[in-house]
C-alpha cells in the first residue's frame, strides 16, 4: 500500500481512501474472524472500523503506520463487540452448526480448532503474529500493551496449543 495513496486519503480524497480500504480489507476481515469467530460480528466490526478510520484519518500522524493504526482500531472494535457478545446468549448459538470459518486454512483441522478455542487475548496475538506476519512491536502498538506482554502471550498460547495437540494425538493412539 503506497504512502502517497494514504496521504491523498488523509487530505480528503475519497477514491484514494476507498482504494486504501480495498487493499487492507481482506486482512481486516481475517483478523476480525480470527478474534470473534463469527462472520456477522466480523462483518460489523470491519464496517465499524472503516467508518472510524475515515472519521479519524486526520489524526494519523505517520502514514507509514497506517496498517498498524487501522488494526488497532479494528482490535478495539473487536474487543467492544466481544464484550457485548459475552453478555448476550443467542438461540442460534445453541445449534449444532459451527460458527467459526477457517479463514486461514491451516491444513490441520486439529490445529485450527485448537487456535479457535484459545481465549480472546491469546487468539488475538497468535492471529496477528502468525497469520498477519506482524512483528512483536507492531502487535504491542496495535494492542497498546508492552512488547513483553505480547511475547508472554505468544509463548503461553503456543504452550496451550502444544498441550491440546498432544492430548488429541494421545486420544487417537488409544482408539
Amino acid at each position: 500500500m503506497s504512502i502517497e495513496l494514504i496521504e491523498l486519503a488523509k487530505m480528503g480524497d475519497k477514491p484514494a481512501f476507498d482504494e486504501v480500504i480495498r487493499n487492507c480489507a481482506p486482512d481486516l476481515y481475517r483478523i476480525a474472524m480470527s478474534i470473534l469467530k463469527n462472520k456477522d460480528d466480523a462483518d460489523d466490526v470491519v464496517c465499524d472500523t472503516v467508518v472510524k478510520a475515515y472519521e479519524n484519518l486526520y489524526k494519523l500522524k505517520d502514514c507509514g503506520f497506517f496498517k498498524t493504526w487501522i488494526i488497532r482500531i479494528l482490535i478495539n472494535q473487536a474487543n467492544t463487540a466481544h464484550k457485548r457478545r459475552k453478555k448476550i446468549i443467542f438461540l442460534s448459538d445453541a445449534s449444532q452448526e459451527p460458527q467459526y470459518e477457517d479463514v486461514y486454512n491451516l491444513g490441520n483441522e486439529d490445529l485450527s480448532m485448537a487456535v479457535a478455542n484459545l481465549n480472546f487475548e491469546f487468539r488475538t496475538v497468535i492471529s496477528l503474529y502468525y497469520f498477519q506476519n506482524m512483528k512483536i512491536k507492531e502487535i504491542a502498538s496495535a494492542l497498546q500493551i508492552p512488547a513483553g506482554t505480547v511475547k508472554w502471550r505468544l509463548s503461553k498460547a503456543k504452550s496451550i496449543l502444544q498441550k491440546e495437540l498432544v492430548k488429541f494425538r494421545e486420544g487417537l493412539a488409544n482408539v
